[in-house]
């Protein structure tokens, strides 16, 4: 009877060994499955470039599709992934990072803020008088000089160096660093608005009645002495949507000009 008893106490005690055994693998395969998924999750998986994007709702698949810095996506040195919205953060030199205005509060994806980048002083500008209209004998108004004035307005949107002969004296070079996702130049065109984007779509539209007019009215353009300010105003978008062209694989149909911006994209390409 003792030897019974004593053989079913061993079989428990062996059972109950093998269950804790067993118990003890399976939190090992998870602690290392869950150490594994930890590990991959910060490893670089794509070492992305200037201005790609690194964080965000957008683009993204997963958990990891969120308002925060991706942490499979690698920026190069001296880069930080800097929060545009929600939706977007990208990949932007030390140089190019001045002070939020959205609503991250400065974030960056290392988790510091991004300090303002200083700001020369700039001298206030006196508007000049507003341009009296012109009037003929009959009081008919001179559309030579709206037709000057209007030439005008499409400089004052120019982005880019702006040429020695510029006419706008309160304006000054702009959007230096815009460049594809392939990394050429698309300096250049007009401004869309006071948000400082480049809409490709209604610039084309401006520049293809402004090249159609010239070709219906070129006298009265050569009268009113606005003829070569038009074609000046007309090669600065053309040369502008040749660079967005490239060699046809990608096409630039939009470009913002800095991280603060409200828009989705700093550039949207097709």
């Amino acid at each position: 009877m003792c030897a019974t008893n004593y053989r079913d106490k061993a079989d428990r005690d062996s059972k109950a060994s093998a269950t804790i055994m067993r118990v003890r693998a399976l939190v090992a395969v998870v602690c290392c499955a869950m150490l594994h998924e930890a590990i991959a999750a910060h490893v670089c998986q794509v070492q992305a470039k200037s201005w790609d994007q690194c964080g965000g709702k957008s683009s993204c698949k997963g958990k990891h599709c969120a308002d925060k810095a991706w942490p499979t996506h690698c920026c190069p040195s001296s880069n930080s992934c800097v929060r545009n919205n929600e939706w977007y953060w990208n990949c932007q030199p030390a140089s190019q990072q001045h002070q939020q205005q959205s609503s991250d509060g400065g974030r960056s994806g290392s988790g510091q803020s991004v300090k303002p980048a200083s700001t020369p002083a700039v001298a206030a500008i006196k508007p000049a008088p507003a341009v009296a209209a012109k009037k003929g004998p009959d009081g008919s108004y001179d559309y030579g000089q709206v037709l000057g004035l209007s030439m005008l307005f499409y400089e004052a949107q120019r982005s880019g160096k702006l040429p020695a002969n510029n006419r706008i004296k309160w304006r000054g070079d702009s959007g230096l660093d815009q460049k594809a996702p392939d990394g050429r130049d698309i300096t250049g065109g007009w401004y869309d608005a006071g948000d400082n984007v480049k809409f490709n779509l209604p610039m084309a539209w401006s520049a293809g009645v402004l090249a159609w007019s010239m070709v219906d009215f070129a006298e009265g353009y050569k009268k009113a002495g606005e003829y070569n300010n038009a074609l000046s105003n007309l090669k600065w978008a053309t040369d502008y949507f040749i660079k967005c062209i490239g060699d046809g694989k990608t096409i630039v149909a939009q470009v913002c000009c800095n991280q603060t911006t409200s828009y989705l994209h700093r550039y949207i390409a097709c």
